[in-house]
């Protein structure tokens, strides 16, 4: 191999069954038929029905894992992309980390905990609101009329 710089796993959804139904519902016939006529319906139905399975295909998307790959030769760095079934990508990132010696970066547990930091800023945000808000309300004296 090349010189290896880095190595990263991440999750992906695909939606390939649900992506095909849809290039086939929008795909327009060769047939052209004259605007609320019984065939234009019929198109139009048909396409509907596509789109809805479409629709409810894409709620079952399959999952895939990302190996991400980067190195360095002669014409400089490059990068590669392999998306592939889960078991083949643990497999692939055992045999690189085998022959590099490199440790993948594991993008989506790095992903969860950033999204855990952010809750907790949040969070510790919204109390030093609340406190402000409640030594701005006891510190406010009512005016004498």
């Amino acid at each position: 191999m090349k010189t290896v710089t880095e190595i990263s796993r991440d999750d992906h959804k695909d939606y390939a069954v649900s992506r095909w139904l849809m290039n086939a519902a929008t795909q327009r016939s060769s047939e052209h038929h004259r605007f609320g006529s019984r065939a234009h319906r019929e198109d139009l139905e048909a396409s509907l029905g596509l789109a809805l399975l479409s629709t409810i295909a894409s709620l079952f998307p399959s999952h895939k894992e990302i190996v991400r790959l980067s190195w360095t030769d002669a014409q400089g760095r490059h990068d590669a992309d392999f998306y592939l079934g889960r078991s083949e990508g643990r497999a692939l990132l055992v045999e690189i980390k085998k022959q590099t010696g490199l440790e993948p970066r594991d993008l989506k547990k790095e992903r969860k905990e950033e999204e855990k930091r952010l809750k907790s800023l949040q969070r510790q945000n919204s109390q030093r609101s609340n406190e402000v808000r409640e030594k701005k309300s006891a510190t406010e004296v009512p005016i004498k009329e």
